[in-house]
């Protein structure tokens, strides 16, 4: 039964992401790359955008953890800091 339930799921998962990447590339409006952000006429990476939109949110996050004294439980905050700003500039990339 089990096997049979796995290979049921492999091939749900296998005949999806085939009709996927058919429907995406037949997309006219997909595109692989991202494109850069043209702020008076100077070009900056997408990347550089959403860690500058990520900064004011880090700091508001870090003020609020300081405040409740997270940073006393934690063995590192440099680090956890660098990894919260890491999750920050992630989510924006991936959902914005």
């Amino acid at each position: 039964m089990r096997e049979s339930a796995s290979s049921l799921c492999f091939s749900i998962l296998r005949h999806y992401l085939k009709n996927m990447q058919i429907t995406l590339l037949n997309d006219p409006e997909f595109t692989l790359m991202l494109s850069e952000f043209a702020i008076a006429g100077i070009y900056l990476p997408p990347f550089f955008v959403y860690a500058c939109v990520a900064l004011p949110i880090f700091l508001g996050m870090r003020f609020l953890l300081a405040r409740a004294g997270v940073f006393r439980w934690v063995w590192h905050p440099g680090l956890f800091e660098f990894a919260l700003s890491l999750c920050l500039v992630s989510i924006l990339v991936l959902y914005v």
